[in-house]
């Protein structure tokens, strides 16, 4: 998701407001489940376009809803 992210941005010349628009614009062909929740219930991380007249609102990065931690104490939502 993250390649068909900065492939929209890139094509389209701004980032994707929601995931469904990399779905209906056939960057990525649907959104799916995160492998800890089980669930498409990614976290969407947006631009902070409140400093900048150039930035283009828009997903920026997604990560992992859940609240849990990796073997390694990491937790999953830092990934």
């Amino acid at each position: 998701m993250r390649e068909g992210i900065k492939k929209y941005t890139s094509d389209k010349g701004r980032p994707p407001e929601t995931l469904d628009e990399l779905v209906d614009a056939g960057f990525i062909s649907y959104v799916p489940s995160d492998p800890v929740t089980e669930k498409p219930d990614w976290v969407l991380v947006v631009y902070d376009c409140s400093a900048s007249a150039n930035c283009k609102n828009g997903i920026r990065d997604i990560h992992s809803a859940s609240t849990k931690k990796s073997s390694k104490g990491n937790s999953y939502a830092d990934w």
